[in-house]
């Protein structure tokens, strides 16, 4: 088994119990991803906004 195929399964395996504990937060772990998305966009019009002020 070459090293992309153990950490494949191990991320598998990883995946599946995080899918069973989010099973019941489903909703939220949207609501963080929007905000997650959210975050990033404000992060990067603030930079893009210090190279113009510059």
């Amino acid at each position: 088994m070459s090293l992309k195929e153990s950490t494949r399964t191990a991320f598998t395996a990883t995946h599946r119990g995080n899918e069973k504990r989010q099973a019941s937060i489903e909703p939220t772990r949207e609501i963080s991803e929007t905000r997650s998305t959210t975050c990033m966009r404000i992060r990067t019009d603030a930079r893009a906004g210090m190279h113009t002020a510059k």
